[in-house]
């Protein structure tokens, strides 16, 4: 109730006090984004930031110097790395980090703008010009922190929040950056090319053409998948420093794109309804295990979202008995040792290889079982009458009525 007086007495043309404000400009010759916990117009402690460079993506948390309205000071951190900081330790809090460079800036234009400078110890200060980009809500409670300040970042990375201008301007601005095009590669009745990110040489496809139907959905939602996973990629790298997660016990892990820069994406599949891919690496930022995965995925090109396979084939017990009475078989070790029929199941997974090929695999295992994951069958869809969908012909013409 007290923010919401406050906002009727206070008119801030830029964001309500409880916004956390984005900003894009320049830090001399470099394009940077910078995202503040409030307006500086307004501020007051606790106030703390975290901005890139747009060439390179990566977070950097800013800690406050002199806070007052209308004008800042706060200073950036250097990498913490196992160096800089310490080995393991169990409380993180006791990391005292490096600092480097610190912002002056003073609200202009009842915000619209913000101006000043950034220096390093005694050298030579740059000019630095910000203008509006965006606001959103803060986390409630908020702690005060880059890290809590960043906190979105696991959610958009694990795809609990969408990416967007509206969601988190911000980040939605760092994967805005410049992407690499490669040349066009046939698949099945069109075509795509992947599109790489040179900051976590990330790539995913994105089609071209497929045989007259509009591509512009799933290329929608390539896009988002492509920038959700980038997004992950950079805040692992953003982990190097003490506020923003680092805890010191993983130098291979923390500081690292996490895998992400080698995670391979393969384009499997390409008709005039579906469209095929697979995600396939091990990425680790931290935690337990690392996350060693295979997984397939297969859009609805008129919808542009997951397609759900049930309307091809309809899972049944009749079909699990197929796949185990038909996979492949040449490793009774390895079976026994897995439990391949059992598992099926519960995580048996399907998608199409050109020709109109049905894949089942094993995929989402737990950990300790991971290793098991992979291809059981592969067998032409027109082998598989006895289980289709009733839809199944909208999407696969040629199984006629």
């Amino acid at each position: 109730m007290i923010r919401i007086l406050l906002a009727a007495v206070v008119v801030l043309p830029t964001a309500a006090l409880a916004d956390a404000v984005t900003y894009k400009g320049t830090l001399g010759t470099h394009a940077i984004v910078v995202e503040l916990s409030g307006p500086v117009e307004e501020a007051s402690e606790p106030f703390v930031g975290r901005y890139f460079y747009l060439s390179q993506g990566v977070d950097i948390p800013l800690q406050p110097v002199t806070i007052t309205p209308g004008a800042v000071e706060l200073r950036e951190e250097k990498p913490c790395v196992v160096e800089a900081c310490s080995d393991y330790v169990a409380d993180a809090s006791t990391i005292t980090p490096e600092f480097g460079g610190s912002f002056r800036l003073t609200a202009q234009d009842s915000g619209q703008t913000l101006r000043g400078e950034w220096r390093e110890g005694d050298g030579e200060p740059l000019p630095v010009a910000l203008e509006f980009a965006g606001t959103r809500p803060l986390p409630e409670p908020f702690e005060g922190t880059p890290q809590a300040l960043a906190a979105i970042v696991d959610e958009i990375g694990y795809g609990g929040v969408v990416l967007s201008e509206e969601t988190s301007p911000y980040d939605y601005l760092k994967m805005r950056a410049p992407l690499e095009e490669g040349p066009e590669e046939p698949l099945g009745i069109g075509a795509y090319r992947v599109v790489t990110d040179p900051r976590t040489t990330l790539a995913f496809p994105r089609l071209v053409r497929a045989a007259g139907a509009d591509t512009g959905p799933a290329n929608a939602f390539l896009e988002a998948r492509h920038r959700q996973l980038g997004t992950a990629a950079l805040q692992c790298k953003s982990q190097q420093y003490r506020g923003l997660s680092w805890a010191g016990q993983v130098p291979f892990g923390a500081g690292t794109l996490g895998g992400y820069e080698d995670e391979q994406v393969e384009a499997t599949y390409l008709s005039p309804t579906l469209f095929g891919w697979t995600e396939s690496g091990s990425l680790f930022c931290g935690g337990a295990h690392p996350y060693n995965h295979q997984n397939s995925y297969t859009l609805d090109l008129a919808t542009g979202e997951l397609f759900d396979v049930g309307k091809v084939l309809v899972a049944s017990e009749a079909l699990y008995a197929y796949v185990r009475d038909n996979r492949d078989k040449s490793e009774p070790a390895f079976d026994a040792e897995c439990g391949i029929d059992e598992l099926i199941e519960e995580n048996l997974k399907l998608s199409f290889r050109d020709g109109d090929m049905v894949v089942f695999s094993l995929e989402g295992l737990p950990h300790v079982i991971g290793a098991c994951e992979g291809p059981l069958l592969e067998v032409p869809l027109a082998d598989l009458k006895a289980f289709l969908a009733p839809e199944a012909a909208a999407y696969f013409p040629g199984l006629g009525g």
